[in-house]
C-alpha cells in the first residue's frame, strides 16, 4: 500500500506539469514557433462550398497580399497589419508597446466538409527603433518555445491578437453558398 502510494505522489506533478496550461485558444506552440490556429465550422456545408467561398473571402481580408490556391489549401503573406486592442477594451497606455506596430505572418486556410482551418505562422512586429519582435520570443520564454510567457500584459496581448486574427479569418455566410 505504501508503494502505490509512493508511485501515486511521484507521477501525479509529472502528469499535471506536462499538461499544457496555455493562456490562450488559439495561439500555440508548434514547432519551437508560435503560431495561430482556430478552425470554424460551417455547418452542413461541403468542401467545394467552403472552397468557393474561401475563394471569393479571402480576397477581402484586409493586409493580406500574395494569396493564391494550390490544391485544397490557400495561402498569402499578411503585411502591414494592425492589432486593433482598443476594440476589445484596451487602452493605449496599458498595452504591450509592440501592439502599436504593424506585423507580417504567413497565413494559410484549408477545409474540408463542414469547417475550415486558417494558420498564421511566422509572426513577427516590425517596431521602430527595436526592429523586428518575433511573436515567439514575445509570448514564450526563452528560444525553445517550451512555455509560455507568464508576464500578465505579454498574455493580454497575445490575447488581443488572438481575438483580431479570429475577427480577421472569421467569414460571414451568405445564401450564395
Amino acid at each position: 500500500m505504501k508503494n502505490v502510494f509512493i508511485i501515486l505522489i511521484i507521477i501525479i506533478p509529472t502528469v499535471l506539469y506536462a499538461q499544457n496550461n496555455s493562456p490562450y485558444r488559439s495561439l500555440k506552440l508548434d514547432n519551437n514557433q508560435v503560431i495561430y490556429q482556430q478552425t470554424f465550422g460551417c455547418d452542413s456545408v461541403y468542401s467545394e462550398n467552403i472552397k468557393k467561398m474561401l475563394s471569393t473571402f479571402v480576397p477581402t481580408i484586409r493586409n493580406l497580399k500574395d494569396y493564391h490556391l494550390e490544391g485544397d489549401v490557400i495561402t498569402g503573406t499578411l503585411s502591414g497589419s494592425y492589432v486593433d486592442y482598443k476594440k476589445y477594451g484596451a487602452k493605449w497606455g496599458n498595452t504591450a508597446a509592440f501592439l502599436n506596430h504593424p506585423f507580417s505572418a504567413n497565413v494559410n486556410f484549408q477545409w474540408k466538409d463542414g469547417k475550415y482551418r486558417a494558420t498564421a505562422t511566422s509572426i513577427v512586429f516590425h517596431t521602430a527603433g527595436l526592429g523586428d519582435m518575433d511573436a515567439t520570443n514575445l509570448f514564450s520564454k526563452g528560444r525553445q518555445a517550451k512555455d509560455w510567457n507568464s508576464n500578465a500584459i505579454i498574455i493580454r496581448a497575445g490575447e488581443y491578437l488572438e481575438q483580431y486574427l479570429t475577427d480577421l479569418f472569421t467569414a460571414k455566410q451568405t445564401e450564395n453558398w
